[in-house]
């Protein structure tokens, strides 16, 4: 499969041919692949040394001394410069050509300046705006009509993300598509938190005894063959999300539907690293299954029994098990895609796309708990599209655990500045926790607590430095090498569509890769584009800045409508890999930029 892709992709002028790969001889890429490896420390001090010019001969007394106090000082000047461009390599190596003894690097300390208050923006106040809109219609029918006269297909693409889910109901046939508003928040009511209450056996979106957070992460970092209790919290969450979103549209658009028999799909999106692994597509497909058949239970509330009876059900049934004849939703009415696929589709779609010219793209989704990189090419056959994903990487970056690391640096500054403070420390509790806070964030760990300022030295990290350092521009950066490594020539990466998206990407900290992207010494130049809002979709207020939070949902409803698919999905996994020695590991040459 992956050499038929690769010479699909070189008549199509992706690749180049193999005769002259990426525009230079053989030579010249040799030397060029040569110049780009790490080269381990001592060598290279050693190279430093030997490259010295020789001694004259029989130098009077105090010229020597000058010669070789001048050695000296240039040797420590090159083995720092060294060590600054290669310490990531050889991390946990001891260096034998060092000769200084290691510095005790500087630490933030805190001044008290008045009372403490906390950021507005961390308060609990702000979860107030979000409460739930009711229906007059529970959504467990699937249509209206008693007697219709007239058919509709109607598609549920449903983005269950880490702090909340969006959802997009889409009419093919009509050509129209509709966001579901969850809560009476005037900013952006299509958000609902990712968390499920429950009284007893009974789920509830709106209250409960006890709360279940933490869904998605939940159930993909479970390690049982089979989960049940995460399987089951996650299904009855998006069983009444299901609910809620057709009793909204019978609520809102009954009429326009009142004589139709209504056929209804499920989609759910998966992060594309995921997507690579058939056990969490497997997984998530039976969790949408499962969900949409809870959601059209006639027997009414959710229960822990009615879960338990789908989950057990959905085994059986992706087993090629003959479902009941009595259930609303088939197996093939339900899906999986890859988000960042749907995410993009909106802009493959727009005149703002030539796919032979720039068939290539980045994207960088920036959710509340992880960050999810991709790089990838769309061809276009027909009306058909083909999604070639040569890298991607998720990674636990997401806003919500810059978050936890920020709490985390803060109690390490006030613990070791001596401040005793219950009221920051009661503060600090309360905040950690949270995954499905659906507010911004303070732009800086430095603006968490008022009253106090924090002093940060030269040389010392914050939190937020160390975040970008260390975790997320790392993994942006070897998304782009992952792509090298599997054959994506230089000049695919000249002017390379790059699309920064999810809520997160509002926060500088995520942006700035971009300027970094473009300013290290790598052959690559992004370009930032933005999705634009299909003229399609129905969402009354919704800021255009804000569309790229429902962008997924709406490609998800895009999925299966008329019996057609967004496109075909090709994973990192199959695609053939290039030699090493056609593979330049660079990584040292950005990663230390500041």
């Amino acid at each position: 499969m992956g050499s038929q892709l690769k010479d699909a992709l070189k008549a199509k002028g992706i690749f180049p041919s193999q005769k002259n790969k990426d525009g230079m001889s053989d030579k010249a890429k040799s030397t060029h692949a040569k110049s780009l490896e790490i080269e381990p420390l001592k060598t290279k001090t050693d190279r430093v040394i030997h490259d010295r010019p020789p001694k004259k001969r029989n130098p009077g007394k105090n010229q020597s001394k000058h010669n070789a106090e001048v050695q000296r000082k240039q040797l420590q000047q090159d083995l720092e410069k060294l060590h600054g461009a290669y310490s990531r390599s050889q991390k946990g190596k001891s260096s034998t050509a060092s000769t200084s003894k290691e510095k005790t690097l500087p630490v933030a300390s805190v001044i008290r300046e008045g009372k403490f208050s906390p950021h507005p923006l961390l308060t609990r106040q702000v979860d107030v705006r979000h409460v739930r809109k009711t229906s007059l219609h529970n959504g467990i029918a699937r249509q209206i009509a008693t007697s219709p006269n007239a058919a509709a297909d109607l598609v549920l693409g449903l983005d269950f993300g880490t702090s909340s889910v969006k959802a997009v109901i889409r009419d093919h046939a009509a050509n129209i598509a509709f966001a579901v508003p969850f809560t009476t928040d005037d900013l952006n009511p299509y958000l609902l938190p990712s968390r499920v209450w429950k009284t007893d056996e009974v789920y509830s979106l709106d209250s409960g005894s006890a709360i279940r957070a933490d869904l998605k992460l939940g159930l993909l970092s479970c390690q049982a063959v089979s989960p049940v209790d995460e399987f089951n919290d996650a299904c009855a969450f998006l069983a009444l999300v299901i609910r809620h979103s057709r009793g909204w549209f019978f609520d809102t658009y009954g009429p326009r539907y009142a004589r139709h028999a209504l056929s209804w799909r499920i989609n759910l999106g998966l992060p594309a690293r995921s997507y690579e692994d058939e056990r969490s597509v497997d997984l998530f497909r039976r969790l949408a299954w499962a969900a949409a058949n809870c959601a059209s239970d006639k027997t009414g509330q959710i229960t822990s029994a009615m879960i338990d009876k789908y989950r057990k059900l959905s085994i059986d049934v992706f087993d090629n098990a003959n479902p009941p004849d009595d259930l609303e939703f088939y197996p093939e009415d339900a899906d999986v895609i890859p988000e960042i696929a749907a995410q993009v589709f909106g802009f493959v779609q727009s005149e703002r796309w030539n796919w032979r010219q720039r068939p290539m793209m980045m994207m960088v989704d920036v959710g509340a708990g992880t960050v999810d990189a991709a790089f990838f090419s769309i061809v276009k056959e027909g009306n058909r599209l083909s999604f070639n994903f040569f890298s991607d990487d998720v990674q636990q970056a997401g806003v919500m655990n810059l978050h936890r690391k920020r709490v985390e640096w803060l109690r390490r500054v006030f613990s070791d500045s001596g401040v005793c403070d219950n009221d920051i420390s009661q503060f600090l509790d309360e905040t950690a926790g949270s995954t499905d806070h659906l507010g911004p964030l303070p732009g800086s760990v430095l603006d968490y607590v008022n009253g106090y300022r924090i002093e940060i030295p030269p040389g010392c990290e914050t939190a937020d430095s160390e975040f970008f350092k260390k975790q997320y521009s790392p993994q942006v950066f070897r998304c782009i090498r992952g792509a090298r490594e599997v054959g994506v020539p230089d000049t695919q990466l000249n002017n390379l569509p790059f699309f920064l998206c999810g809520g997160g990407s509002r926060m500088h900290i995520y942006s700035e890769v971009i300027e970094l992207i473009n300013d290290a010494n790598i052959n690559v130049n992004v370009v930032e584009e933005s999705i634009p809002i299909p003229a399609e979709l129905v969402a009354e207020s919704l800021p255009v800045a804000d569309y790229d939070r429902l962008s997924v949902a709406y490609g998800l409803s895009r999925q299966g409508a008329g019996g057609r698919p967004l496109g075909d999905y090709v994973r990192t996994i199959d695609i053939p890999q290039v030699t090493k020695s056609e593979a330049s590991d660079y990584t040292d040459r950005y990663i230390e930029q500041p």
